[in-house]
């Protein structure tokens, strides 16, 4: 039906059916589906389709994220599954390659990898069941997005009718009403003429009475033409509405109540078809954890015995048995056909013999020299030449330091020594002596030098050393510490001499005790410089400021420990 202005009638736009209009013609073709309390309660709301538009493209997007959970969920169960079942598998392989003793333990392990290979195999079985459930879903939004589309056109379709038809009843109500008032103009010119000569017709003569007939005549007819029209439009724009209010949106409603329920009714049974394969999965994972029989996981560990394993192994692998008394291996000397003479015990290994005490640590080094008559301290060679040979390879020399109490051990045995400084014999404290720590011995010299009245580079030259530190030049700093060095009495100079010489030794076997020329530095730079005592000022923050360069003294000799002191080569 077209209306008066050429516009579509609703009667010609068709409504989809929905799902249980579609059930309901297979039961009763001849029956409408009924309206129900929902339908007509959206249907007296000003935006119940909107309302219900709004609604379903909720649910779509719902769904639509549960299509994303699921594409993901499944990427990641069978990602899970081929990693632990290609895991389970080298495993097998690599086990199988090496060709072990079969026993409890080797067949315990291949169960266990079984295990997790069937458990990943069924990991991949839920990603495909996922997989299925995703696309199903996916297939789901795509009809659902379409029949709520085609809805929601078929609603804008219905209301630009109406639209249309309102507004052409507008114009009809225009056209009418400015006709009628034509109309009602014409008649009082009519009655104005009929009583008398107006106003008007002072100055011109007055239209006959026929010319006054014939134009009320025609717009009367021109009203009356503006008034049948006016009356068909409105009939139309009545008849449209309530085939649109009764008939129509219903339909669109139900249609749109219909897609909703769907998808809802759609995205539980793949919720519930989810939930049912991850019980089953879980369920079968959990078999292969524990079964009734026992070919679970935690039986398959309970079955490894380990002395079982072991005696079967030494049974099978342990060779021939021999006699339980054992053979005392006789040792036999090789007859040399050049007769030798037998070699005298090394000097090197003598131990230190044990007097009376005497002084040595506290006292001033040319005073302990002379008490000696040697040219270097024997303290200094004992416990250089006893770290030379057992601790080069200790990790932290020097870094680390010994017990008190052994340290004192240590001080009083070499207090009590006696030896012949003229003799070339080289004494040695044992691991006995120094209670196995070789760190004792470190801490033993360390306090030496510490307790010294004067340090090792004397106070008054201090300034002089730390001067040649300072110098940017590499070259120019090495030449001024020699320089500084070669101006030390004899005795300061032999003893820096031979500790040097025992660092470098430290330093060559970095590789085993990570004692390097910086860690060397920063442990003798203020042992050898010391602080402030005995007439000179003390001054903390002064101190504070010289450590650095204490260091960098220390630290530049021992990197140019041969060019300064030109030892002579072994």
């Amino acid at each position: 039906m077209m209306g008066s202005d050429g516009s579509l009638s609703l009667s010609e736009i068709t409504v989809p059916p929905t799902p249980s209009e579609t059930s309901s013609k297979i039961a009763n073709s001849t029956s409408e589906p009924d309206i129900d309390e929902l339908v007509e309660k959206w249907r007296n709301l000003d935006n119940g389709l909107p309302c219900l538009l709004e609604k379903t493209r909720q649910d779509i997007s719902v769904t639509k994220e549960a299509l994303n959970f699921f594409k993901k969920r499944a990427a990641i169960e069978e990602e899970y599954g081929r990693q632990l079942t290609k895991l389970s598998q080298s495993m097998m392989e690599g086990h199988d390659r090496q060709q072990l003793v079969s026993d409890t333990l080797t067949q315990s392990w291949t169960n266990i990898l079984k295990v997790h290979e069937t458990i990943g195999e069924q990991r991949l079985k839920f990603g495909s069941e996922i997989s299925e459930i995703a696309e199903d879903i996916s297939f789901l939004i795509k009809d659902i997005d379409k029949k709520r589309k085609m809805t929601k056109d078929l609603s804008a379709r219905h209301e630009r009718v109406l639209v249309d038809a309102e507004l052409a009843l507008s114009k009809a109500k225009q056209r009418y009403d400015i006709s009628s008032e034509e109309w009602e103009t014409k008649l009082m010119q009519l009655k104005t003429e009929a009583g008398g000569m107006s106003l008007k017709g002072m100055f011109k003569p007055n239209r006959n009475q026929a010319q006054l007939n014939k134009y009320e005549d025609e717009a009367r007819s021109k009203a009356a033409a503006a008034d049948e029209q006016y009356k068909q439009q409105l009939s139309y724009a009545n008849s449209l509405r309530k085939d649109y209010f009764e008939e129509h949106l219903p339909k669109m409603l139900s249609t749109l109540k219909g897609t909703d329920n769907e998808i809802c009714v759609a995205l539980r049974y793949q919720l519930a078809r989810y939930a049912y394969s991850f019980e089953q999965m879980m369920a079968a994972n959990g078999n292969e954890l524990d079964n009734e029989q026992d070919s679970g996981l935690r039986t398959t560990i309970t079955r490894i015995d380990k002395d079982a394993d072991l005696r079967n192994y030494v049974d099978t692998h342990g060779g021939r048995f021999i006699s339980t008394q054992i053979r005392e291996l006789k040792y036999e000397k090789y007859e040399m056909a050049v007769k030798v003479e037998e070699p005298q015990p090394v000097a090197f290994a003598k131990s230190i013999p044990i007097t009376k005490g005497r002084t040595v640590f506290g006292i001033g080094l040319q005073q302990l020299l002379d008490q000696e008559g040697s040219e270097v301290p024997m303290i200094l060679r004992i416990c250089t030449q006893t770290i030379e040979a057992y601790g080069l390879h200790n990790q932290g020399i020097y870094r680390l330091s010994g017990a008190a109490s052994h340290i004192r051990k240590v001080k009083s045995l070499i207090e009590q020594c006696e030896y012949n400084c003229d003799s070339d014999d080289v004494f040695l404290l044992t691991p006995e002596d120094y209670s196995g720590d070789i760190n004792s011995v470190t801490g033993a010299l360390k306090l030496w030098f510490r307790e010294l009245p004067d340090p090792l580079i004397p106070r008054r030259v201090s300034d002089q050393f730390i001067a040649a530190a300072k110098c940017e030049d590499e070259r120019v700093r090495v030449i001024s510490l020699h320089t500084a060095i070669n101006e030390l009495p004899d005795a300061n100079y032999a003893t820096l001499r031979y500790l040097a010489n025992h660092l470098d030794k430290i330093q060559q076997h970095e590789v085993y005790n990570k004692m390097g020329t910086p860690n060397l530095a920063i442990i003798f730079g203020p042992t050898l410089m010391g602080g402030d005592k005995d007439g000179y000022t003390f001054d903390e923050s002064k101190t504070l400021q010289d450590m650095q360069w204490h260091v960098r003294v220390i630290e530049t000799i021992l990197e140019n420990y041969r060019v300064i002191f030109e030892p002579d080569e072994e």
